[in-house]
């Protein structure tokens, strides 16, 4: 039988509540973007530590009843083996030491960039919530892992947020510094997948807006698509 969604989240928002935050971290991925936008369903916890942090929480993890093992090579989201995967019941964790990585970009967004000026925030999720604030991954991180990530999930997720300001310039200037040829394939690929159909009227369902009404669903999809490459069109160009 497939784990209830809801169960799954009330045990995630319990877990965060007693989370031992004081070893540093934030949160990134599906949870991340219950602090900015409209939550969804996930799978997964994603925690991203210092490296220095790693031994004392999977000591914690361990002697909370979950199992650890690498991040499977099939994840959906393939971190390129730089992390652990913890399991217990129907909840999962993967924890990324040090750096996020995914395997098509090639390169690694190292931790003090990714939990620098993080949001302290209680996360409301559709079935749920946390009692406590829970650190979180800044706007610029979570675009910026989003982008680097590139999949029809992640560009839906950043739809939501079209209307957030963000500094542009602070995320080119990162991946400007991390830039090889396999983050431009990825960042050209990403910029293609802009005008997939498919991710078009996914992202516009998953707000209700699949159906034309006060709000231009081509407009929005357009000024969505005009924000992301002035994001990334800058970093292949510099």
């Amino acid at each position: 039988m497939a784990p209830d969604p809801g169960a799954r989240e009330r045990a995630v928002a319990e877990l965060l509540d007693r989370w031992p935050w004081e070893l540093g971290g934030v949160i990134i991925g599906g949870y991340a973007i219950a602090a900015y936008g409209k939550p969804r369903y996930s799978t997964d916890i994603d925690v991203v530590i210092k490296i220095e942090a790693f031994e004392a929480l999977d000591k914690w993890l361990l002697s909370e009843g979950f199992t650890r093992g690498p991040i499977p090579e099939d994840l959906e989201q393939n971190y390129a083996g730089k992390g652990f995967q913890y399991v217990r019941e129907n909840v999962t964790i993967d924890v990324l030491p040090g750096v996020v990585r995914d395997r098509e970009a090639g390169v690694n967004v190292p931790e003090r960039w990714i939990t620098k000026d993080a949001l302290t925030t209680r996360l409301f999720l559709l079935e749920s919530a946390t009692k406590t604030e829970v650190p979180v991954c800044r706007l610029e991180a979570f675009v910026a892992l989003k982008i680097q990530a590139g999949r029809e999930k992640d560009l839906s997720d950043l739809f939501v947020l079209r209307d957030e300001k963000i500094n542009a310039k602070e995320i080119q200037e990162m991946f400007q510094s991390l830039r090889t040829s396999t983050l431009e394939a990825k960042l050209r690929l990403v910029l293609k997948r802009l005008d997939d159909e498919k991710i078009f009227n996914d992202s516009m369902a998953r707000l209700g807006l699949n159906r034309r009404g006060k709000l231009d669903r081509g407009a929005e999809w357009a000024k969505f698509k005009a924000k992301m490459r002035a994001i990334i069109e800058p970093i292949l160009t510099a």
